[in-house]
């Protein structure tokens, strides 16, 4: 329609002998400028002569960038989300089909349940012969039979070993393979009644929304600090800021922050230890930070030729 339509409107002008001199080639560039490949040249003759004429541009451009390409690409992800939808159904089919031979091959007796010896010995069979698979201890083994056998007789049912492609992909870690430096070594200080509430405090809600209160502060001691530079103006530059000594009151504050948040790594260090604390992608961000801000302050204030507070 936009094609016909432009071709009737700029017929005799540059417009029409440039983009719209037929239908087909009307439809051509009308199709271009939906990349935005021809955009705005396709409209530049005609908006020189009239302006209004942008208007037929723009509704064309507004109808295909925010109707008909989101009808396109709703289209392609509901097909995609389909394809996906029904690839994953025939996998657990195929997962439970499988499941359901080898149970059988498993199950030489035809009781409708397998021992322990049997499951144990697929496992060394997986071990041994699919090195594709990861190894697995004694003791995982013992676990994921635990896992296996829900009702906890020893045997598993053919609905219990249908969780084995799930239960096999579970990976154990020790208790204390988390444990903080207090809590293993120095056990008595960490069942200490103080130390449980300093962790409870640490680990709370409160102790983050203190942190993201103290950070909204910095931002704004920076952004005063930084408001005469921002607005243009000519500032003096305060020759205690050369000294590499903390004499003015910008420097005391900065440093302050510097150890409020070299304290909070620390403590949360000490509470988590280093492997939980690490774990978190906001913690490792943290850290990085932190460490690089008490590097910096220390060379700008250990007497050196760095020794300059605005760095």
């Amino acid at each position: 329609f936009y094609a016909w339509f432009g071709c009737v409107m700029f017929v005799g002008t540059e417009e029409g002998y440039l983009y719209f001199p037929s239908l087909p080639e009307g439809m051509w560039s009308l199709y271009i400028s939906v990349t935005t490949a021809n955009y705005p040249d396709l409209m530049m003759p005609s908006y020189n002569e009239n302006r209004w004429t942008a208007l037929y541009f723009f509704s064309f451009m507004v109808i295909t960038f925010f109707f008909v390409m989101n009808v396109i690409l709703a289209s392609v992800v509901n097909e995609y989300d389909n394809a996906v939808a029904e690839r994953e159904r025939k996998r657990r089919n195929a997962a439970t089909d499988n499941l359901k031979k080898a149970f059988a091959l498993l199950d030489s007796d035809k009781k409708g349940r397998i021992d322990r010896g049997t499951v144990m010995g697929l496992f060394y069979i997986l071990n041994e012969d699919f090195p594709e698979f990861r190894t697995l201890s004694d003791d995982e083994t013992k676990l994921l039979f635990a896992v296996l056998d829900k009702d906890g007789t020893s045997r598993i049912s053919e609905e219990e070993f249908m969780d084995f492609g799930n239960v096999v992909l579970l990976e154990f870690q020790r208790a204390d393979y988390y444990a903080s430096f207090v809590e293993k070594y120095l056990p008595g200080v960490a069942a200490s009644p103080s130390y449980q509430r300093f962790c409870k405090f640490v680990k709370s809600k409160y102790f983050e929304f203190t942190i993201d209160a103290i950070l909204v502060l910095n931002a704004v001691v920076i952004a005063i600090q930084s408001a005469p530079e921002l607005s243009g103006k000519r500032v003096e530059i305060d020759p205690h800021y050369y000294n590499g000594r903390i004499d003015t009151v910008w420097e005391f504050v900065e440093a302050i922050f510097t150890v409020i948040y070299a304290l909070e790594v620390i403590a949360k260090i000490v509470v988590n230890g280093w492997r939980m604390y690490i774990g978190q992608t906001r913690n490792l961000f943290d850290f990085t930070i932190t460490v690089l801000a008490v590097v910096s302050t220390a060379i700008v204030y250990y007497p050196n030729e760095f020794s300059d507070s605005r760095m």
